[in-house]
């Protein structure tokens, strides 16, 4: 910062301010334009580096800049959130990251027709989570969201996208699971292979997603298998139970629930296929710090 000597030859010694003495042939310190400018600059970079815009009806935003501090590895505002994929553009004065990725949910698996018993699927895997910081090379990166696995009737759920952050790191999705049994006429099973969480690769902190749950079936009822569950949606979700004769129920989506697996289909004395539940879709999350 400059102080008013460097801009005036009528500051005193010191380079500072006098009132002169007119009297004595001592001139007091001109106000210099060029030093009003320095002032005004080194306000406006308290205030940028605080990540605020300037607003010419605030008053209070230096004040608001020095309660923020701007110190190196603060954090730079609120999270930068992706839920479809895109483009990664660093706020300026972003010197590293905190990057959170999630994988997306695989489907439930999908039954055959029930015509006289009970038929049940299992549910998709949870997508896997991962936690990373990234101190170069992350401003422009592409940002890729994995979509949620599709059911398919009578047939294993869809696996879940990966979840990446450009080649830096990466969360694969849960698997879908596998296609329905039907029960006999007197036993009662524990039905399907389930759908499995998904992982994480080159993160910092890891949480594999959670494994879907077999269905149970029986003569006379069916419930399909759990979706597994994530980071962001701990609980396993989309547990649909048919107790009724006659009657067939899709899965549970996961959508609601980033990362979550859908549930598995079901269906007791009815001659309809049905669909597992769609795995939930991924998520980024960019904390920026200075």
């Amino acid at each position: 910062m400059q102080k008013i000597g460097n801009i005036t030859s009528t500051a005193d010694l010191n380079g500072e301010w006098t009132n002169g003495n007119v009297a004595a042939g001592a001139v007091p310190t001109l106000l210099d334009a060029a030093w009003l400018n320095t002032i005004q600059r080194e306000l406006i970079n308290v205030i940028s580096a605080a990540g605020l815009t300037l607003n010419p009806s605030n008053d209070a935003q230096l004040l608001a800049a020095l309660k923020v501090g701007i110190g190196p590895g603060r954090l730079l505002g609120s999270p930068r959130i992706f839920t479809a994929s895109g483009t990664y553009t660093a706020t300026a004065g972003t010197n590293s990251v905190i990057v959170e990725l999630l994988g997306a949910g695989g489907a439930g698996g999908g039954i055959p027709t029930s015509p006289s018993y009970g038929a049940g699927a299992p549910g998709g895997g949870g997508g896997g989570y991962g936690r990373k910081r990234i101190t170069s090379g992350f401003s422009g990166v592409m940002v890729t969201i994995g979509a949620g696995g599709i059911g398919v009737a009578n047939n294993v759920g869809n696996n879940g996208g990966s979840s990446s952050f450009g080649s830096l790191f990466t969360c694969t999705g849960g698997t879908g699971g596998g296609v329905g049994n039907v029960a006999g006429a007197t036993n009662v099973l524990a039905a399907g292979i389930v759908g499995v969480g998904g992982t994480a690769t080159s993160a910092d902190i890891s949480v594999a997603g959670a494994n879907g749950a077999v269905a149970l079936i029986g003569p006379a009822f069916a419930q399909g298998g759990n979706g597994g569950g994530t980071e962001y949606a701990p609980h396993t979700y989309g547990v649909s139970t048919v107790a009724g004769t006659g009657t067939v129920s899709n899965g549970t989506n996961g959508v609601a629930n980033r990362g979550a697996g859908g549930s598995g289909a079901v269906g007791l004395n009815n001659g309809i296929v049905a669909s597992g539940g769609n795995g939930g879709s991924g998520l980024c999350i960019v904390w920026e710090y200075s």
